[in-house]
């Protein structure tokens, strides 16, 4: 027996249960990834790698064009991630040195990503409905 009812098989009226189910899995993981992320509001740089990251090399807070061009052609810790530097430079060029505002916009994408996430899990479900 089968726990949920494939798409193919709803009866009539059952459509607005899925709907209110997807609406609530979107809800739930909004909620779920802001109590997980909530306590690195009031944290500072973190011992995890944000030393390497942030502290070690700071080309992400040079004048406008050098971040941009530094962002796009470092390999810093092993990885390549130029958006993120890009990120810490908005964040440093609106609030300085408070942390607090670069781990809320972090908390915020993180947010935010969880909503594209489920947007694009609520489609490819809706297109397997009748």
């Amino acid at each position: 027996m089968a726990l949920v009812t494939p798409p193919d098989r709803l009866q009539r009226g059952e459509l607005g249960t899925w709907r209110g189910a997807l609406v609530l899995a979107g809800v739930v993981g909004v909620l779920l990834t802001l109590l997980a992320f909530w306590p690195s509001i009031h944290r500072g740089i973190s011992d995890f790698d944000d030393a390497d990251v942030l502290l070690a090399d700071q080309g992400w807070r040079q004048p406008f064009p050098g971040n941009v061009l530094w962002a796009f052609s470092t390999f810093r810790v092993g990885h390549y991630q130029p958006l993120t530097y890009l990120s810490y430079a908005m964040d440093d060029a609106i609030a300085g040195e408070d942390y607090r505002f670069a781990h809320g916009v972090n908390l915020g994408l993180h947010a935010l990503n969880v909503v594209l996430v489920w947007r694009l899990g609520a489609r490819l479900l809706k297109r397997g409905m009748p």
